[in-house]
């Protein structure tokens, strides 16, 4: 029994050659396999792209590396206080 299906990736007719073929080539099913990884590593990346940011830079005093502000504050305990709320929120 001859089978007709319409590729996934370039949208060309061809035969299958067994049930859960979805592309009519190698380089089609590569193309449609690379594009897939790409989205997932993307959804993962904006995921966790919170835990991206240096700890060193976190740490150190001053709050470069947060999104506190762009300068260190003057005032120690505000400055104490904007980097360890940044930390909880960092959950670090």
């Amino acid at each position: 029994m001859i089978v007709l299906s319409k590729c996934e990736w370039c949208g060309q007719l061809f035969i299958k050659k067994s049930n859960r073929q979805v592309c009519c080539s190698k380089e089609c099913q590569d193309n449609k396999r690379r594009e897939i990884w790409a989205k997932s590593s993307m959804r993962y990346y904006y995921k966790h792209k919170q835990g991206n940011v240096n700890k060193k830079a976190l740490t150190m005093l001053g709050s470069k590396g947060t999104s506190c502000s762009c300068h260190r504050n003057e005032d120690f305990n505000k400055e104490f206080w904007s980097v360890r709320s940044e930390l909880k929120r960092l959950k670090i």
